[in-house]
């Protein structure tokens, strides 16, 4: 019953049923070098957002230009902040977000929503869904799928002026848009931001996403890659190399191999997780309630949430200068958190400090209102995310030890900060680490290379096992009886998980796994019956069956209605499991009446 199944359960043949999968991958649609005029790539962060776009001319890519090109944004990329009116209009976005809400009133303040960082929202967390909510900075709540699609409009509007502007009687159908998501996602992230991107008036036909680590490897690629010494060059054929794409939200790791052609494919499995430069922030934050408590700092960020948003930047200034060779780095501290330190617990930072674990790792300058943070406790806000960097970067290398992975190229915000150069360059074993030039930007301009590129240009392992479940005649001592059951005057297992794709396998866009089968639906009370597709996941490199002793999740399924006069006796039927860019789709076909059903994964 190859998951076309009766109502209850699976799929069959003649008199059994038939689940034959094949092994051949067939390559389909046309794959091809683009011929678009336009693209448009954004670069959607958790701290900093922006656009990049170029035309297509005579040799290529040429002319890249980003936000800050005609003053459309203040900078190549802004804070992704974003502040909406009390209709939940937008506003304003980025620094200009920021400053007008701290310029109101705190009572003025109560009527708008700002977003700050939100982006990791779609990351941690319960399970997403279209109604997920997100909390402003005030903990007022709004639905996740609207913030972001008001974002992307807002950032599609700003790129279409400066793009129209660059070419008379350019029409926004001629733009193809590029969205960079992190290689760490889930399947429900990613799909949420595609129906975000929908809403926000991009057309499905022209909208593309891609992987951040992938377009920061792509845009890396094509560089002249500066090795230290003098020594410069770009990467060559066959060179294996490991990319780190340190961001504000997230570090995306990937293992790339340049083939022919320069192509790319993937040696390990993009890994990574919650360690980009906000975790430093978080460490921060924590560090600030255990020195006033967590009633004073909750009553300074409610109460006073501009001083919060100039004292986190003020830090975050800080942050990114630091490095081993400083002693110590100094913070301005605000006025209103002393004073409700002083309010609330009626003492002074000056008293609390000896009775801290800090007593000799911090100084208060109270004429100054400045908190001096030795070295040492500054680098502890940095470790919880550098040092799970450098396992993960050390695992890759231990467990790629045959494929002679030399280079490691570090592109992202995060991986500006001295810092963290310094010590991903002392403890990571490997022989050439490469500081890409402007790494805060490789992955916008890697976005707008790559959407010149055709679809199949990298080659990537599975992150999971995929199968369509299945029914086979039932045998005794072998299949469970959890899953017997009847059919036509047989018994039959259901639910037997048909693999098509296996965990780390290397997956190319565009190709097609099939499985072939013959349902007997000869009785009368069968004829009208529904029948379903289900396509399952797992973690597990062979589960047996898709149950969840086996962590299979049911992803995808097609329901099929029979005509009025019923089902044949036999339902022979192909069911194909598509790869995309970054999604798989489903397709069925009946092999009698040649009727053809797609569905696209629901994740959401």
């Amino acid at each position: 019953m190859g998951n076309s199944r009766s109502r209850r359960k699976n799929k069959n043949e003649r008199d059994k049923m038939t689940n034959e999968a094949t092994d051949k991958l067939e390559v389909t649609d046309k794959i091809r070098e683009t011929d678009t005029l336009v693209v448009a790539a954004i670069d959607f962060g958790t701290t900093y957002t922006g656009y990049a776009f170029a035309f297509r001319g005579d040799r290529g890519v040429t002319g890249l230009r980003t936000a800050k090109t005609d003053r459309i944004l203040r900078d190549d990329r802004v804070p992704t902040t974003v502040l909406l009116n009390e209709d939940k209009t937008l506003n304003s976005f980025g620094l200009d977000a920021e400053q007008l809400y701290c310029e109101l009133s705190i009572s003025e303040q109560k009527k708008y929503y700002l977003f700050k960082s939100f982006k990791m929202a779609l990351f941690r967390g319960e399970r997403l869904t279209r109604e997920t909510t997100i909390s402003d900075v005030r903990n007022k709540e709004m639905r996740a799928i609207e913030i972001f699609s008001l974002v992307i409009e807002h950032i599609k509007e700003c790129a279409v002026e400066l793009i129209k502007g660059s070419h008379a009687g350019l029409l926004e159908p001629d733009i193809d848009w590029v969205i960079t998501i992190p290689a760490i996602w889930t399947d429900s992230a990613r799909q949420f931001m595609k129906e975000a991107a929908l809403l926000a008036g991009i057309q499905e036909a022209n909208l593309r996403f891609v992987l951040e680590p992938e377009a920061a490897s792509l845009f890396a690629r094509e560089q002249v890659l500066h090795f230290g010494s003098g020594y410069a060059r770009t990467l060559p054929v066959g060179h294996k190399y490991i990319l780190a794409d340190l961001g504000g939200g997230t570090a995306d790791i990937c293992v790339h191999e340049i083939l022919d052609g320069g192509n790319l494919r993937e040696i390990y499995r993009a890994t990574g997780g919650e360690l980009g430069g906000t975790r430093v922030e978080f460490e921060f934050t924590q560090f600030l309630i255990k020195l006033v408590g967590a009633v004073v700092y909750t009553r300074f960020k409610e109460e006073y949430t501009s001083c919060y948003i100039d004292l986190m930047n003020e830090f975050e200034r800080k942050k990114k200068l630091f490095s081993s060779a400083q002693e110590k780095i100094v913070i301005k501290l605000e006025p209103a958190l002393l004073d409700i330190l002083e309010l609330v617990e009626k003492e002074t930072l000056d008293n609390i400090i000896p009775r801290t674990v800090y007593e000799d790792k911090l100084l208060y300058r109270k004429q100054r209102c400045q908190l001096v943070i030795s070295k040492e406790v500054m680098e502890q806000f940095f470790n919880s995310s550098v040092n799970k960097i450098i396992e993960k970067l050390t695992k890759i290398l231990h467990e790629c030890e045959h494929d002679t992975i030399e280079t490691l190229v570090l592109v992202g915000g995060y991986s500006e900060s001295p810092f963290v150069r310094e010590r991903i360059q002392e403890k990571c074993p490997i022989a050439r680490i490469v500081l890409e030039n402007d790494a805060r930007l490789a992955v916008l301009k890697g976005a707008v290379m790559m959407g010149f590129k055709p679809r199949n240009i990298i080659e990537r392992r599975a992150k999971y096992t995929y199968g369509f479940a299945c029914a086979e005649e039932f045998i005794q001592g072998v299949h469970p009886r959890t899953l017997q059951f009847a059919h036509e005057g047989k018994t039959f297992c259901g639910l037997i998980f048909k693999k098509l794709i296996q965990k780390g396998q290397i997956l190319k866009y565009g190709q097609k796994f099939t499985m072939s089968t013959n349902t007997p639906m000869a009785s009368q009370n069968k004829k009208h019956e529904i029948l379903e597709t289900c396509l399952y996941r797992s973690t597990c490199e062979s589960p047996k069956y898709c149950t969840e002793d086996e962590d299979c999740v049911l992803v995808g399924k097609i329901i099929r209605k029979p005509t009025s006069e019923g089902w044949t006796s036999f339902v022979a039927t192909e069911h194909h499991l598509i790869v995309g860019e970054t999604e798989l789709k489903i397709k069925v076909i009946d092999q009698i009446t040649g009727v053809q059903y797609d569905a696209c994964l629901d994740f959401l």
